[in-house]
């Protein structure tokens, strides 16, 4: 299927060179397809269309790690001259637990009430480790500590007031052939058991959100006067 991606972005682009979107579809194709010869080959068509005058889009750049583009030194060369800051912080996992830490500080500062929510399939544990008062960090990406176990952890007190939501109901219902029922993709794989969701993916998260807001609705209620 991602091979039919690749060749339909590609003949895509040939009509529409200047499309930004076009050369998104054919790096997420190439992502996928985990090919060297391939991810070259893409590398190559972004050379020519950036030196052109082609401006990538944020998802575009998501996804250059994925065929090796911020370790390829013309690249790299040519979005510098655009004006694209390049960070080649590879300690993913540290920065993903940055990131959920400074959204839980800008909620908190405005008295926002803030609800994190693990993916699904994942443990809800693995979510709170990243606001842990000492989180277990040996993890490359985020994706590979979903479900792993943190037996005796605390939250940093300054984040036990995050509810969160656990999605781990997921894996109760994706008996053999299930699957496809609630996703439409195996984006995560092979590092999770999930992939975007479908319409009844979709209800089932907004069920456990749900459910989580009225089982802590008496705290919510009160902190929110």
């Amino acid at each position: 299927m991602w091979r039919i991606a690749f060749s339909l972005a590609a003949r895509g682009i040939e009509k529409n060179p200047a499309s930004a979107d076009l050369y998104t579809r054919l790096v997420y194709a190439a992502v996928k397809l985990n090919d060297p010869d391939i991810s070259r080959k893409t590398l190559d068509i972004l050379h020519l269309a950036v030196s052109q005058g082609l401006k990538p889009d944020t998802t575009l750049l998501t996804l250059l790690p994925g065929i090796g583009g911020l370790n390829d030194s013309q690249m790299v060369a040519i979005l510098c001259e655009r004006g694209f800051a390049i960070k080649r912080d590879r300690d993913y996992y540290r920065a993903t637990l940055e990131n959920y830490r400074r959204l839980a500080d800008f909620a908190a500062d405005r008295g926002i009430i803030y609800l994190a929510m693990q993916y699904p399939t994942g443990k809800v544990e693995a979510l709170k480790n990243l606001f842990s008062l000492t989180p277990k960090l040996d993890y490359p990406a985020f994706a590979y500590s979903i479900y792993a176990e943190f037996p005796g952890q605390k939250l940093e007190p300054k984040y036990r007031r995050i509810i969160f939501v656990d999605n781990e109901c997921f894996n109760k219902f994706l008996g053999p052939g299930d699957y496809e029922e609630y996703f439409t993709d195996r984006f995560t794989r092979p590092h999770g058991r999930f992939g975007h969701t479908t319409a009844k993916g979709h209800a089932l998260i907004a069920r456990n959100a749900v459910r989580a807001i009225i089982e802590n609705w008496a705290e919510i209620s009160r902190r929110a006067q």
